[in-house]
């Protein structure tokens, strides 16, 4: 099962092709490269895609965070419940607007913020509710719109991870969830434009969204750019139509490159199952999930050693891994002091990441390169199963 040939296999490969390099040679031929005409085709394309209300693309989900928050009016002495299994982007945006991150814990099988323990943070001073799809598993959406609604706050949904992805037959970033949903297209995600985000939401929102992402500037007279009025403080954080083009070569292929990623998740899955000292990934039955990543869990009580160990002994197999994510971002030196939150804090999410490893899983993955990666990590429970 080791794979003829193969001798290692990267964590990652971004699919790229042709056509996404033919569509960004037309770009650079044409004397525009910024931001225009190709971004808007962009962005109308995601809106269908998604069946969302209205879009904007920006630099980075980490600005389309950022953004969204200012939208809604948080700000000092706000708060927003969020999870700390996630990137530190998650929580670096809430910072940016001078709110005040919460910790909610996670559910241990899915890896998403409970619901539950949103509701026993719900505070006076709470505004946002900033869940994260971990993996490209959705969120238990009723449940948070639920306590939302009940609170009067918003929510506003860190998608980074889950493009194409559904929630009880509902596109996440579609009509009928959230305030807010952002997405990614870092080089790993569902789908790439090098960097790049979006953002979907009400026109209102977008509007604003829009406003601030370029400056703060409105153009009295569209023909006449050099006119401007700055109306409020902005950011840089406009898309180009070099992004464009990759983007729309990828969304040609989404649901290619989506089917390409669930079927290596769910034969690992298969290959996985009955071994006790791997807990693996389980999509609940109503969602559909982007198989973004497959965050296999360690058993480090059927094993003799850690999950740095294990990651340590498979990259030295030749086999590029990933955590995701440790520590959690209330460990993080700077968080430790800036949010005072300390070891013990959030029991579900310490253990999960503790024992979280994520294995290749990247569309254009070969059968080598699928059964070496297996090989390797169940040759290296046999080494140090108790």
């Amino acid at each position: 099962m080791g794979g003829s040939g193969v001798r290692s296999v990267p964590f990652f490969k971004p699919s790229i092709g042709e056509e996404e390099i033919s569509r960004v040679s037309e770009v650079l031929k044409s004397g525009w490269l910024t931001r225009g005409s190709l971004t808007e085709e962009f962005e109308a394309r995601c809106k269908e895609f998604l069946g969302a209300n209205g879009c904007i693309a920006l630099s980075s989900a980490t600005a389309g965070l950022h953004l969204s928050l200012l939208a809604l009016g948080v700000g000092e002495g706000d708060e927003v419940i969020t999870t700390a299994l996630t990137h530190v982007a998650t929580v670096q945006a809430i910072l940016y607007v001078g709110a005040r991150p919460v910790f909610a814990d996670i559910d241990p099988v899915t890896m998403n913020i409970s619901p539950s323990d949103v509701l026993s943070k719900i505070s006076p001073k709470t505004k946002v509710i900033l869940p994260v799809h971990f993996a490209g598993h959705p969120c238990e959406m009723d449940e948070l719109e639920e306590i939302a609604s009940s609170h009067g706050i918003y929510i506003v949904e860190d998608a980074a991870h889950a493009f194409g992805a559904s929630y009880k037959g509902k596109m996440i970033g579609g009509k009928g969830f959230s305030s807010i949903t952002v997405f990614s297209f870092y080089p790993n995600k569902p789908i790439t434009t090098g960097e790049g985000g979006l953002v979907c939401g009400g026109e209102d929102i977008i509007d604003k969204i829009r406003l601030l992402s370029h400056h703060g500037v409105v153009y009295p007279i569209k023909e006449r750019r050099w006119m401007y009025s700055a109306v409020e403080l902005g950011y840089k954080y406009n898309f180009t139509d070099i992004q464009a083009a990759i983007g729309l070569a990828q969304l040609s292929k989404a649901k290619d490159l989506h089917a390409k990623r669930e079927r290596w998740f769910k034969l690992y899955n298969e290959l996985f199952k009955d071994n006790e000292a791997l807990i693996r990934p389980e999509p609940r039955g109503y969602v559909y999930s982007s198989y973004y990543i497959y965050p296999l869990r360690l058993n480090l009580d059927a094993l003799k050693c850690s999950r740095d160990e294990f990651a340590i002994a498979l990259e030295e197999e030749g086999v590029g891994v990933s955590i995701h994510y440790s520590p959690p971002v209330h460990l993080h030196p700077y968080y430790r002091v800036k949010l005072g939150v300390g070891e013990g804090s959030l029991p579900t999410t310490e253990r999960v990441s503790e024992s979280e490893l994520t294995l290749p899983l990247y569309p254009e993955m070969s059968d080598e390169e699928f059964y070496f990666v297996v090989d390797r990590v169940l040759k290296l429970v046999n080494r140090w199963k108790r």
